[in-house]
């Protein structure tokens, strides 16, 4: 059985006792705005500013950004760019306060990669894959190279962007918690220009970041996404279960699954192929929390 279909088993147990997560509702942009919050940055003759549309961001709203970058130099600048080449990064750290209780090592290490999706920094959606992020709930699908791009002397670009406050996956999103919020944004330049073909040396690289911060409000009264994963941990029949998987994973054995928070319930699924006696054998867990109570209310552990 592939990966991909690892991740099939655990996406089977993350629905099996409840409906798909809704695609997140969010407004549609605003031609212009009034900033509440303005941020500026300046190194190497070269300005970042940030300006952000409110600084109090309820359930449902976006907050916009816009960034305005500013060669003040009377030579040109080079500038790292990627697959969609967007000239600047915006993404929003928020409260971590969630995190839920210490878990021995191998434990730790295991929530750490669980919680992943709603501890990075959440990804602001440039202005032109708004509508597709309104359908979808993904960000833009850009490719993986990098593309080194010149700012002329004096020169100006400028960004729109977005961010509905969930974070998680384009599958399962979940409201951040409140609390405040920090949002940057990120021009990366760099110091070594080649000519087109050849490879550019990137040790030089620079990045120069605005940040301004929000207050996140009125989200639902649940659970933490960590403080779900504890919930997990502390029932008697999935924790040494999830041991067991884990001590199989350090042989080799690598396990797949995720968190996700599906209406008011939180869903922890863990799936894990290992051999059988000359074939295979997929072991799969999945975990139901009460997303107000913390109260785990199903588990379902099984070979096949």
């Amino acid at each position: 059985m592939r990966r991909s279909a690892l991740l099939a088993c655990a996406a089977v147990l993350l629905a099996a006792c409840g409906s798909r997560a809704a695609t997140p509702s969010t407004p549609t942009p605003r031609p212009s705005f009034t900033p509440e919050a303005v941020a500026t940055a300046e190194r190497e003759g070269v300005r970042v500013t940030l300006s952000l549309d409110r600084r109090r961001v309820a359930p449902k709203e976006a907050v916009w950004a816009d960034v305005l970058i500013e060669n003040t130099n009377a030579a040109s600048v080079w500038w790292i760019g990627g697959g969609c080449n967007f000239p600047a990064r915006v993404s929003a750290t928020v409260a971590t306060s969630g995190l839920g209780a210490q878990q021995p090592l191998a434990l730790a290490e295991w929530k750490k990669r669980w919680l992943l999706p709603y501890t990075a920094p959440a990804s602001f959606v440039p202005e032109s894959a708004w509508a597709e992020h309104q359908r979808t709930g993904s960000g833009p699908a850009c490719t993986a190279d990098i593309r080194i791009q010149e700012l002329a002397a004096k020169g100006v670009l400028r960004m729109r962007a977005a961010w509905d406050g969930t974070i998680g996956g384009p599958l399962s999103r979940a409201d951040a918690p409140n609390g405040t919020s920090t949002v940057t944004a990120s021009f990366p330049i760099t110091f070594a220009p080649a000519p087109p073909g050849q490879f550019r040396d990137l040790a030089g690289k620079l990045e120069i970041a605005a940040s301004a911060t929000i207050e996140l409000v009125g989200r639902a009264t649940v659970i933490a996404a960590g403080e779900a994963l504890d919930a997990a941990l502390a029932d008697p029949r999935f924790r040494p279960w999830l041991e067991e998987r884990l001590a199989d994973e350090r042989a080799g054995y690598r396990l797949e699954g995720g968190l996700h928070l599906q209406g008011a319930t939180w869903r922890v699924a863990v799936a894990q192929k290992v051999p059988a006696g000359g074939a295979a054998a997929v072991h799969e867990g999945g975990v139901r929390i009460d997303a107000a109570t913390g109260t785990v209310t199903a588990v379902d552990l099984r070979r096949r």
